[in-house]
C-alpha cells in the first residue's frame, strides 16, 4: 500500500503560470520521511492536459543541491516514486531535491489527444517547483522505461547549461520507426521522427548521461546501440529485469551520479 500523509499544511503558494492556478501543500509524515524531509503536492488545471488533472509532488531535503524530475513508466504514476522506489530516501541521502507528476500513457511529448506532458513538465511543473523554492537553474532528469525515454527526451529539449545530468533506467527508446513496437508510444512514423532520442545524440553529448538496464530486459539492445552514440554515457547493463526490484534498487545510484554533476 503506498503512504497518503497525515497532517497537511495549506501554504499559498504562488503556483500559478501559464497552466492557471493550483494548489500546493506541505505534508509532513513524522514516522515515515526521513529526517530533515518535507514533502510537497498538489495538482494541475492546465491546457497540457485538457479535462485532467494531474498529481505532482516533491520530497525536498534540508537545502536542496539541485532538483532532480523523476518521470514514470507506462502504466505508472509520478506517486509511484515515493510509494515504491523510495525517493524520499534517496533525497535524504543525496541532497537533491525529487519530484515527479503524472503523465499516463502519453510518452512525455505532444500527441494528437491534446495532451502533452513534455510541456506539462516545462510549463507547468518546473515553475510550481520554482515557486516552491527549489532550484530550478541546476535541473537533473531520471526516469524508467517510458519515463527513461522521457528522461532522455525532455533533458536534451532544454538549455545544457540547466541541465546537470541524465540517468535513465531501461529505456524505451528505439532507433528506427520500423523497430517500435505496436503500440501507444507515438502518433506516426512523423511522430516518431520528432522525438527521437537516437537523433538527439549531438545534444546528448552535451549533458552527462548514466544509462542503466537489465541483462534480462528486452530493450537492452536498444539501449547498447544508443550507449554506442553516446561514448561519454556511463552504463550500467547488469543483472536484472524489466521490473520494479530493478528500477528501486537503480535509483540511488541514478540519483548520485546527478548530485556528483552538480
Amino acid at each position: 500500500m503506498g503512504w497518503r500523509p497525515s497532517r497537511r499544511t495549506l501554504i499559498r503558494t504562488a503556483v500559478i503560470g501559464a497552466a492557471g492556478a493550483g494548489v500546493a501543500w506541505v505534508a509532513t509524515r513524522p514516522r515515515d520521511l526521513p529526517t530533515g524531509v518535507t514533502f510537497v503536492e498538489g495538482h494541475f488545471t492546465t491546457p497540457r492536459w485538457p479535462g485532467g488533472n494531474p498529481w505532482w509532488g516533491v520530497a525536498i531535503p534540508a537545502r536542496p543541491k539541485a532538483t532532480v524530475i523523476a518521470l514514470h513508466g507506462l502504466g505508472g504514476d509520478g506517486k509511484r516514486w515515493f510509494d515504491a522506489y523510495d525517493a524520499a530516501q534517496v533525497a535524504s541521502d543525496t541532497g537533491l531535491a525529487i519530484a515527479a507528476v503524472d503523465g499516463g500513457s502519453t510518452w512525455w511529448h505532444a500527441r494528437s489527444s491534446g495532451i502533452d506532458t513534455g510541456a506539462l513538465v516545462s510549463l507547468d511543473l518546473i515553475p510550481a517547483l520554482s515557486a516552491a523554492g527549489l532550484p530550478t537553474d541546476r535541473l537533473g532528469f531520471t526516469g524508467l522505461s517510458m519515463g527513461g525515454f522521457g528522461a532522455l527526451l525532455l533533458g536534451s529539449g532544454l538549455p545544457p547549461a540547466s541541465v546537470i545530468a541524465i540517468a535513465a533506467m531501461s529505456s524505451a527508446v528505439w532507433p528506427t520507426w520500423a523497430s517500435v513496437p505496436v503500440g501507444s508510444a507515438f502518433d506516426g512514423p512523423d511522430d516518431f521522427a520528432a522525438h527521437d532520442v537516437f537523433g538527439r545524440a549531438d545534444a546528448l553529448a552535451k549533458v552527462p548521461v548514466w544509462l542503466a538496464c537489465g541483462t534480462e530486459d528486452n530493450l537492452l539492445p536498444s539501449n547498447r546501440s544508443l550507449a554506442a552514440l553516446l561514448p561519454h554515457a556511463t552504463t550500467v547493463f547488469d543483472a536484472g529485469k524489466h521490473e520494479g526490484d530493478y528500477w528501486r534498487g537503480h535509483l540511488p545510484a541514478a540519483a548520485a551520479f546527478i548530485r556528483d554533476h552538480v
